[in-house]
């Protein structure tokens, strides 16, 4: 070696790493590199600290990935008990309307059934002339009503029919006659 060269080789002494610096010349070069190894080790020491400072970091950013993750399963889990229990509650509201639908038109038929039925009777009713248009008829009802005289062909002819149609006449003849 020359004598203004300087060995800088890194040799391993315990747990630490040191410089071996080998100087010819004065004293004062040996302090600048004293220096330099000096601002050398502290520019590692702090890459040291923000390396831990970054592992540290990345771990909590993993555990509030994971956290998040968790919250995210979560919901959709609840999501889709959500979504299940709407197709249940759908499902029953259709069939309660259907229920519903069918008993409205039964209930409805029936109420037409018996409007036709009064209607019918009503008319039936209506074509039977009023005993008070002629007092001949007034009297012959009258008549009739107070001494029923019936055959019993006549009287079994009137036994079959149904009695709501019968005309008054006959239905007093025939309820007389037991």
């Amino acid at each position: 070696m020359a004598e203004s060269e300087i060995d800088t080789t890194l040799t391993p002494t315990d747990q630490s790493t040191t410089f071996s610096t080998t100087l010819d010349s004065s004293d004062s070069t040996k302090h600048n590199l004293t220096g330099e190894e000096l601002e050398r080790r502290q520019l590692l020491h702090k890459l040291q600290l923000l390396k831990l400072e970054v592992s540290q970091k990345n771990m909590v950013i993993d555990a509030l990935k994971n956290e998040q993750t968790s919250q995210v399963e979560e919901l959709q889990e609840k999501l889709s008990d959500a979504l299940h229990e709407k197709k249940l509650l759908q499902m029953r509201l259709r069939s309660m309307t259907q229920a519903y639908e069918q008993e409205f038109n039964q209930l409805q038929r029936k109420m037409q059934e018996e409007v036709a039925a009064v209607q019918e009777r009503q008319r039936g009713l209506e074509a039977t002339p009023p005993l008070s248009e002629s007092p001949s008829s007034h009297d012959e009802v009258k008549q009739t009503l107070q001494a029923p005289q019936i055959s019993e062909s006549e009287y079994l002819q009137l036994r079959t029919q149904d009695p709501s149609a019968l005309p008054l006449k006959d239905y007093v003849r025939v309820s007389d006659a037991f």
